[in-house]
């Protein structure tokens, strides 16, 4: 879904057409905290202390910023893919 300024209806544009509308925000909201606690329910499976190397994180990042924003299930898999094995679990 597309999020549309009121007067907007049917018309999509550019800035519109990255935004989440309020369920889109809502599913993202209950997902993140779902996937917090599913990390504290099974941190104990994790490795504690990362085994990646240092810098690590700068190779899988692009140079630049996104020019459009990205679906929130694309960025849950990039922290679990990316940013977690970086992080030392207590």
């Amino acid at each position: 879904m597309v999020y549309r300024p009121k007067g907007q209806k049917g018309k999509k544009t550019a800035e519109a057409a990255t935004k989440m509308d309020s369920k889109e925000f809502r599913e993202a909201a209950v997902s993140s905290i779902d996937e917090i606690i599913s990390y504290y329910d099974n941190i104990g499976e994790r490795n504690v202390v990362s085994t990646v190397e240092p810098g690590y994180l700068r190779k899988l990042l692009p140079s630049e910023a996104p020019a459009d924003g990205e679906p929130w299930s694309d960025i849950q898999q990039d922290i679990e893919g990316k940013i977690l094995p970086g992080i030392t679990h207590w």
